[in-house]
């Protein structure tokens, strides 16, 4: 506990910053906090989250969520390990788009290829 906290403001910072690489799409957020409420997991927890979504012509909310977690596994913190392992909505509404002629509104991060840096995020699918 006393490494997560000692080092929070290093690990929000990196989350966030990393987040802004690899999304397209202006997502909104409250607060950002740490949390061990998943514990043996601590998480990254964004409050009050929404996100319009990528389709400009849509008119409804993509997501909107109390909390997010970026869950990351708390005792990987002593090897410097900081990589999200899994991600949780908390009290959200997900509203995906799949229009017949159109873009879908859900595609909100950058088509980057480019995997040569290190990143807290790794994901190789996104389910829901």
């Amino acid at each position: 506990m006393i490494v997560l906290y000692a080092n929070q403001d290093k690990i929000i910072d990196r989350v966030i910053q990393e987040s802004n690489k690899i999304l397209a799409e202006p997502v909104a957020i409250a607060s950002v906090d740490l949390s061990v409420r998943k514990f043996p997991l601590a998480s990254v927890m964004l409050s009050d989250v929404y996100c319009k979504g990528r389709n400009a012509l849509s008119q409804d909310t993509l997501i909107y969520a109390e909390q997010i977690y970026l869950e990351f596994h708390l005792w990987k913190l002593f090897t410097g390990d900081w990589g999200i392992e899994g991600i949780s909505l908390e009290n959200a509404v997900l509203k995906l788009d799949f229009p017949e002629n159109g873009e879908t509104n859900y595609k909100i991060w950058n088509d980057n290829q480019d995997t040569s840096g290190s990143t807290v995020f790794n994901l190789q699918k996104v389910q829901v």
